[in-house]
């Protein structure tokens, strides 16, 4: 190595070689905690949790007090559709957020709200 033009001597090549030894160490250690994680996320069964939802859904609960409007979400007992100011005001705001980031039903939007609501209700 001392002879490539870049190291020049034998000192540098010594050098070099701690280094490289240094960075080989640090990538393994690396390359662990990555196969740690990818082992852990392996274990979690089904879809991952929509997390960012739920301070979504405590967002239109905020404005719903700020407003003095209840933050209803129900069921329509004669229908069986959901419905509610919560609803309501999450598929007029969702249209603000990625494509993929929206409910893709009414159905599946009070699903997120209702785990939202339970979790941010868990939380206080």
């Amino acid at each position: 190595m001392a002879k490539v033009p870049a190291i020049g001597s034998i000192d540098n090549a010594h050098a070099a070689m701690q280094q490289f030894r240094e960075l080989t160490k640090s990538m393994i250690g690396g390359a662990r905690v990555a196969i740690d994680e990818l082992e852990r996320q392996q274990e979690a069964k089904g879809r991952p949790s929509l997390n960012w939802y739920d301070d979504f859904t405590a967002l239109l609960v905020t404005i719903a007090k700020k407003a003095r409007i209840a933050p209803t979400l129900n069921i329509n007992r004669i229908t069986g559709e959901p419905e509610g100011w919560l609803l309501d005001a999450a598929r007029k705001l969702e249209v603000f957020l990625d494509k993929d980031m929206r409910s893709i039903s009414p159905n599946a939007r009070l699903k997120r709200l209702q785990r939202g609501l339970r979790r941010n209700l868990s939380d206080s």
